[in-house]
């Protein structure tokens, strides 16, 4: 009988509590910001997407984006990664680099997504991260494929 009890239990609770109490609303996601600098000088602080969550989300319902701000991707293995604008509202320039940090492709002024599906981005090399800032910074600080991008990074 403790048994059924106990089985009950649960459903007792959310009676009691509703559905919310077992699942809470999810907590905001922890930012964490690095330098990341540009052969030409420029340099922009970027918010660390390190986690499939956070890169998921990206820059998804920002409704601004400083000229010296973006977001850097972060992936566990060079690998291709396509991008789209899905749920942005600003346009973006997006910018692959590679295991040693070098730009290997960039696309740029990126439009928010108006439709569904929206169109993809990417190239066919692989990239370990991946750095989205502003639409038509690439082009005003004079970036160019090949050049090797500084930031450092520390375990979360």
């Amino acid at each position: 009988m403790k048994r059924k009890a106990f089985c009950l239990l649960p459903f007792a609770l959310i009676i009691a509590f509703g559905v919310t109490a077992l699942h809470p609303a999810p907590l905001p996601l922890e930012k964490r910001y690095i330098s990341v600098r540009f052969p030409t000088g420029a340099k922009i602080t970027a918010e660390v997407a390190d986690t499939e969550e956070k890169r998921t989300l990206g820059l998804m319902f920002r409704d601004h984006l400083d000229p010296d701000k973006g977001m850097i991707f972060i992936f566990p293995v060079a690998d291709q990664y396509r991008f789209w604008m899905k749920n942005c509202l600003v346009a973006l320039d997006i910018i692959w680099l590679d295991e040693k940090k070098r730009i290997v492709y960039h696309e740029e002024n990126l439009p928010p997504c108006k439709a569904d599906p929206c169109p993809s981005y990417g190239h066919q090399g692989k990239a370990l991260y991946v750095v989205e800032t502003t639409g038509g910074f690439f082009k005003k600080m004079g970036l160019k494929n090949g050049m090797i991008v500084e930031f450092s990074l520390t375990k979360s």
